[in-house]
């Protein structure tokens, strides 16, 4: 008796590629920086090398217009909406460059990395960006004379 051939996957062997899931829970936690970081991630754990730079460039262009946004639009606007549309971007992202990857990675009965650990990261991400921000606050706010 001979079993049907197994699906291969796109990723290389031992690879836990992150979901669009948990790509989009480290952009809400972490900014488009730590999103970017697992896209990166999994565009390197392909096995044809994948687009690294591809992953990254796309992650910029959702900081940087979330960035022009956040300083152009009224203040009235709560920041609430551009967490969530740079969390939607990134998932979105994800799942267009990476779903048919991540699909038949898991149809290969192969397991992703955990959208907890996806979490992780973005939390880590946040300590990152709070430890850079708040001094360069302190810093100006004395500058001006706050």
């Amino acid at each position: 008796m001979t079993s049907a051939p197994a699906s291969t996957s796109p990723f290389r062997e031992g690879a836990l590629p992150y979901k669009s899931a948990g790509i989009g829970l480290a952009t809400f936690f972490g900014s488009p920086l730590a999103g970017g970081l697992l896209l990166w991630l999994n565009e390197r754990r392909r096995q044809d090398g994948g687009r690294p730079l591809l992953a990254l460039t796309l992650a910029l262009i959702v900081l940087a217009v979330s960035l022009v946004l956040a300083y152009y639009l009224p203040a009235n606007i709560p920041a609430a909406i551009f967490t969530a549309v740079q969390m939607v971007a990134m998932a979105l992202i994800a799942r267009r460059v990476q779903g048919q990857a991540i699909l038949a990675h898991t149809a290969s009965g192969r397991p992703c990395s955990s959208d907890w650990k996806a979490v992780g990261i973005g939390l880590l991400f946040l300590v990152v960006i709070l430890l850079v921000a708040m001094p360069l606050t302190y810093l100006g706010a004395q500058k001006l004379g706050l």
